[in-house]
């Protein structure tokens, strides 16, 4: 079960969830995965077993990074979660966001990843790199708030207006 499903609040829905591309861990999971077959190719004397093993534990170890990076959109904030046992979790609440940034290299582009910034009031969250997919995230993240200016009552709607009283 995802960090995000876990930590949900009370009638909280998840409407998108991104993850990091493998681009950036595609170099270590094939390193990895390439000293498995030593087993064969390396005599008794050096220790084959040894360097499958530590081959594939570098390729899970890959694997596993990857997999730990969670972006979410739900009808109320936007979590993003890194790390692995370390972890980093930045949360920020749909109203509070003034925009979305998506910068994509010409490599970005054709495989399909690129940094994703949300802009808050008065703060910024760190730029989320690699992120897979990174418009859907964007046009997931219009949608939400849209979704979100639709809930709201006409009294606290800032763009109706003030009756004097």
């Amino acid at each position: 079960m995802s960090y995000i499903k876990k930590n949900l609040q009370e009638s909280e829905t998840i409407l998108y969830v991104a993850r990091g591309t493998i681009v950036p861990y595609l170099l270590g999971i094939v390193g990895g995965l390439a000293f498995i077959p030593s087993v064969v190719a390396y005599p008794a004397p050096y220790y084959p077993g040894l360097f499958s093993f530590m081959g594939a534990l570098f390729a899970l170890l890959f694997i596993a990074l990857w997999l730990a990076t969670e972006l979410s959109i739900t009808d109320r904030r936007v979590v993003v979660k890194t790390g692995l046992i370390a972890r980093q979790v930045r949360e920020l609440h749909l109203s509070r966001i003034e925009g979305i940034e998506v910068d994509q290299s010409i490599l970005g582009r054709v495989l399909t990843y690129g940094t994703v910034m949300v802009r808050g009031v008065g703060t910024d969250l760190d730029p989320i790199e690699y992120v897979h997919r990174p418009e859907s995230f964007k046009r997931a993240f219009f949608q939400a708030t849209r979704n979100l200016g639709a809930q709201q009552p006409s009294h606290l709607d800032s763009s109706a207006p003030q009756q004097a009283t």
